[in-house]
Formats: C-alpha cells, structure tokens, sequence
C-alpha cells in the first residue's frame, strides 16, 4: 500500500465532503501544527518543526505553559533531546521540571490505576478502560509522554452504581451520578474516576458501543489484566470525541491518534469505515484522518484515505448536521465563521440549511422532544432565536463602542 511521505502540498488534497472547510474550525492552526509536528515526528521533520516554532515565538515559555499547551511538555522536552534542539536555559528548566513532575505522576496515577482496573475486572462486567489511561500503556513509546487527568472507564453494564459500589474500598467517594449513564468518583489523591455506559455525549454515534465492547482486546496493565478498545474503535472514538468534547482545545486527541495510527500499521482501515458508517462518524473521521495525514504525516494508507473521502460524501444529510454541531460548539465555530471558511457555494447552503431546516431526527435530538407538534414548532422558534441573538449581539457592540467613546472622551478633559 502506498502512504503518505510528508512531501504533498495542499492542491493534492482532494476535499472529503462539502463542509471540509468549515468543520475544519476544529483543527489548529499551522503555528499549532509545528508543535505537534515536533512532538510526533521521531525524524528530523520533527527537528525542524520545533525550530521553526521556536522561531516564531516571542515567549515561549509563556506559550507552552498556557492552559492548553502545558500537557505537551513532556513530548516537547523528549523532541528537544532526541533532535538536540538548542533552547533558552530557563525555558529547557521549565521542561525538565515538567517531565520530572510528569513521571512521578505516572507512577501514581499507574498504581491507583492498577487497583482500580482489578477491582472492575474482578466484577466481570465487561469493563473497558479508555482514553489516556489506555493509550498511555498501549500506544505511546513511553507512558509518561501521555498526561492523564483521570480514569475513564466504560461500563455497558446496567449498573453502573453497583459498580461504583464495588470501588468504595479503593479510597475512591462518588461525588457525581449523571442519570444519562455517568458517574464521577475521586480518589483521596485528588484522581478523578469515571464511569460512563456510552462513548459519546451524541446518541446517534453510541450505536457502535456493544459491537466495541466485543471487539475490545485484553491487554496488561501494571501487572493488572484489563480490556481496551480495538484500534479501529480506539482511533474512531478520539476522532469522535475530538468533534464534541469541551477539551478538544488541548489538542490530546491529535497526539492520540498520531500514536495509535503509527503503532498499529496493520490496523484494518475497511473495518474502521464500517465502524464509522454504522456511527455516522465518517464525515469527521474523513476531515481529522485527512488532517493527521497532510499536515502530521500519519503513516495512513492513501488507499484507505480515498476509499474514507469517497464514503463521507456518500453520507446522509444527518450526519453532516451532527458533525457541524460538533464545530459550531469551537471557540471559533460561529455561523459566521463557519459560512466564511466554507469557501464553496455548496458547502454554505449546508450550513444555512442546517441553520434554518434541519431534519427532523436532528431536531427531536437537539430539542429533547419527542411531540411532532413540538418538534415542528421548533421550526419556528429557531430561526428567530437566531435573529434576536444577533439583535442582542449588535446592541451589545454598540453599547461597549459608545461606552468606551466615552471614556475616551472623559480622559481628554
């Protein structure tokens, strides 16, 4: 099979789906893009991209330890070493701290891990562990390169206080229990632990969940035996949680799946598309794969990425509508940013459409309404709650513009 090389230039991009662009809000940046290079690419593409994105900052400490960026640290420091990339002294102090604070975590968080994963398993219920407790021990070079902020465990059992129920004796007090099928546990360390019965906040894309469960390979965890999801469902569920997760922001996700496409080379892309068909996921799939593919040289066949484009444009007009819910809740996902980066005519009637007259399985999801007479009323009600948002959006522009003229006009006498 052929892959790609990192020698391709945006024309030979051939775009997935009519709503490329816009669904693109999710991706970073190309500043972004070069610390991710860096952070991924074991040769000297990743070399250069650091010094390219060294070059571009005028603080760099400032940009690595914002909020979002501050996780990387411990990849950021292992490319500096591997690439012999030559850093400020303060700044290469601030990564050895992080990576030394990062392994002495690890080795806490791995052990409170360890009990935890026993102790599921030991009720036989089908347990999966997810996310970063999971690809951390599975496809990372290195697990202390993986930051994980808690323990994310997936339950297809019914009863998942009994579950939680069975953790009491680890230290672990339930703080939370969402009757949708989450529960949040913290241990006396401050860990977080939760159990949840499906892989996503969008019912529509759950449907793959039991199939999963079934597919989930049985693996070793710190001496512990432990069951994790199946590449392809491993990799379809970053790039599903990437579209609608508040924390998509940080990016985890891309360095998740750079990892998990470049450890399983094998990994059976024809059953990934099937997977992603049957959750209506493949419009986004087809977006971030391409993503991962031109600007990160995941070692993706172009075989499968082709086959994936092919697919996502085949897709019904729900899915499109669920995957632009996911980019409209960005930071940069406002209509009017949607409409603008969606450089074709087709594209920006998708969006109006969507805007105006979604579907009808879109809307009893979105509204929570079952009652067609609700749901068509909603039909309504939607279009101008849009229009008064933007009346309250331009009288609140024009409100700070006068009030600031004011001021302005108060300091000058």
């Amino acid at each position: 099979m052929q892959h790609y090389n990192g020698d391709r230039t945006e024309k030979h991009i051939r775009k997935p789906h009519a709503l490329f662009n816009a669904l693109s809000a999710i991706l970073p940046d190309a500043t972004q893009t070069l610390l991710l290079r860096s952070c991924v690419l074991p040769d000297q593409r990743g070399g250069e991209a650091l010094r390219s994105w060294l070059a571009l900052q005028n603080d760099a400490q400032r940009a690595l330890t914002r909020r979002f960026t501050k996780w990387l640290l411990p990849l950021v420091h292992e490319a500096v070493r591997r690439h012999g990339v030559h850093m400020d002294a303060r700044l290469l102090t601030v990564l050895k701290t992080a990576s030394l604070r990062e392994d002495l975590r690890a080795r806490t968080f791995l052990a409170i891990c360890k009990s935890v994963v026993h102790a599921v398993s030991d009720e036989d219920r089908g347990a999966v562990l997810l996310k970063g407790a999971a690809l951390a021990q599975t496809a990372y070079p290195d697990p202390k390169l993986r930051h994980s902020h808690d323990i994310e465990i997936l339950v297809p059992s019914t009863d998942l206080l009994g579950v939680a129920s069975a953790l009491s004796t680890l230290r672990l007090s339930r703080i939370g229990h969402d009757p949708a099928g989450v529960v949040c546990l913290t241990h006396d360390s401050g860990l977080p632990v939760v159990l949840r019965r499906e892989l996503f906040r969008v019912p529509f894309y759950n449907s793959i969940v039991t199939d999963a469960c079934a597919r989930a390979k049985h693996v070793v965890i710190a001496g512990a035996p432990a069951r994790v999801l199946s590449p392809a469902d491993a990799l379809l569920h970053c790039c599903g949680h990437a579209l609608h997760s508040q924390s998509r922001e940080s990016h985890r996700w891309i360095v998740d799946a750079w990892f998990i496409v470049a450890r399983w080379r094998d990994l059976d892309w024809e059953e990934l598309m099937r997977i992603a068909d049957h959750g209506r996921l493949t419009i986004p799939l087809a977006v971030l794969l391409t993503y991962l593919a031109y600007n990160l040289d995941a070692p993706i066949p172009l075989s499968a990425l082709d086959a994936l484009v092919v697919r996502a444009a085949a897709a019904k007009p729900i899915d499109g509508e669920l995957a632009l819910f996911g980019a409209r809740s960005t930071g940069r996902g406002a209509f009017r940013t949607l409409l603008k980066r969606e450089g074709n005519i087709a594209g920006q009637l998708r969006i109006l459409k969507w805007m105006l007259l979604p579907s009808k399985a879109y809307m009893r999801w979105v509204t929570q309404k079952s009652d067609s007479l609700l749901v068509t009323a909603q039909y309504f009600v939607r279009p101008m709650r849009y229009f008064l948002r933007h009346i309250s959006q331009v009288f609140n522009r024009r409100t700070l513009r006068a009030k600031e003229s004011e001021a302005r006009m108060g300091s000058l006498r």
